[in-house]
């Protein structure tokens, strides 16, 4: 059968791929070529024949060549766009959640200076009155950067008024508001409480900028969550891949790379050719990073469901 080895080798000779499928690959093929020869020979032809005959029906080795080489260039190529694919999206996740940390924080902050403009207005209204309050608001609005109102408007309530029996949800007769003329987009996002100064009741009426009391990190969490799971799916794919070229697919490996991913691929290796991973440093690289990335994923998750958690790390760092 030296001449089936020959024909073999010829048709690898120019192979890119060195891989263990190819090898696998290879062998199938001698498996099948030889016994195609023991079926000839049963029929009365010669090993010689046999051998000519196989080789001819499997077809010309310089077509079998370039289109072998073509589907192992084509399924090394698609693993490697899958993976570089996969960790360009995980990226793109990472940096969506800072943003969403980023974003979160801003939120906080406008928050706290809209209650702290609040606060102030209603403790100079009661300690020092209206004409004080236009004073501080005419400061506080040169500085758009830091104010979170869009109005103020203060209204006087009848001694009798009972919040629980009225129905108008902002009553009373506007004794000051700033600006003068109020916007109608500015009623859209309002809040109001009731303020006694000096036995007088007032109605204290203060419209915020939406963006006060709004926090879009959440949008930017959930895309950092789709995004980063469809580099999982990626990493699915690209480690089926790999294991399918390595001729040891089977449902117990789909199952494990299914919920584990490139991670699986890594069990993978080191179960069937551990040597091969402690001296791939680009494997070692690639698995290491992604490990990486993943905990800071994870981590940054947690510390945005726990908001106190990172804001006490922010205090212990500054």
């Amino acid at each position: 059968m030296d001449r089936i080895d020959k024909y073999l080798n010829s048709i690898y000779r120019d192979i890119e791929s060195s891989s263990e499928g190819t090898e696998d690959l290879k062998q199938e093929m001698k498996y099948h070529l030889i016994q195609t020869v023991k079926e000839l020979q049963q029929n009365g032809i010669t090993e010689e024949e046999s051998v000519r005959i196989a080789i001819q029906r499997f077809g010309e080795e310089f077509q079998i060549r370039n289109e072998l080489n073509q589907v192992l260039r084509f399924e090394k190529l698609f693993a490697k766009k899958t993976l570089i694919a996969s960790f360009i999206l995980l990226a793109i996740s990472a940096i969506l959640v800072i943003t969403s940390i980023m974003v979160h924080q801003g939120s906080v902050k406008r928050l706290k200076t809209m209650n702290s403009q609040l606060r102030i207005v209603e403790k100079i209204l009661v300690s020092e009155g209206i004409t004080s309050v236009d004073t501080y608001l005419k400061e506080s609005f040169k500085y758009e950067e830091n104010n979170q109102l869009t109005y103020v408007a203060i209204k006087e309530l009848p001694h009798d008024f009972d919040n629980l029996k009225e129905h108008e949800v902002f009553p009373g007769e506007i004794k000051y508001s700033y600006p003068k003329k109020i916007k109608n987009e500015y009623y859209r996002n309002r809040f109001g409480h009731e303020v006694v100064v000096n036995n007088t009741k007032y109605f204290l009426e203060t419209g915020v900028k939406t963006s006060a009391n709004t926090d879009m990190s959440s949008l930017y969490s959930g895309l950092a969550v789709l995004v980063f799971a469809v580099c999982w799916v990626l990493w699915i794919i690209w480690s089926i891949i790999n294991v399918y070229r390595c001729r040891k697919l089977n449902i117990n490996w789909c199952i494990l790379l299914i919920l584990t991913g490139i991670i699986g691929y890594f069990i993978f290796s080191m179960y069937f050719n551990p040597n091969n991973i402690s001296h791939n440093k680009r494997n070692n690289l690639i698995y290491v990073g992604s490990f990486f990335l993943i905990g800071i994923l994870l981590a940054v998750f947690h510390l945005l469901n726990e908001p106190y958690k990172l804001q006490r790390i922010y205090q212990l760092i500054f």
